[in-house]
């Protein structure tokens, strides 16, 4: 039996907002301690000032980072229309 070996994919995802506050409710939202990650993904979720940084690492292969990243991406605009029309 030939084992496969582990393939690591990554994408990284930069968000900017026009106020800091913005992005602090987006970041909070989106944080992995905020929902479930399956094993093999890490995502790492940093905030500088207005700007937010996503790391993904999927050992699940390309299938699974683009899921993880659509479905990242669907709560980013659920948060994006939720502030939007709060304001």
């Amino acid at each position: 039996m030939r084992m496969l070996e582990e393939r690591l994919a990554e994408a990284t995802i930069t968000l900017q907002y026009p106020k800091k506050k913005t992005t602090t409710v987006v970041k909070k939202a989106v944080s992995p301690d905020n929902y479930r990650v399956p094993e093999g993904i890490e995502i790492q979720t940093l905030q500088e000032g207005s700007t937010i940084t996503i790391t993904i690492r999927c050992k699940k292969g390309l299938g699974s980072l683009t899921a993880t990243i659509d479905d990242l991406l669907a709560c980013i605009s659920t948060v994006e229309k939720t502030i939007a029309e709060l304001d």
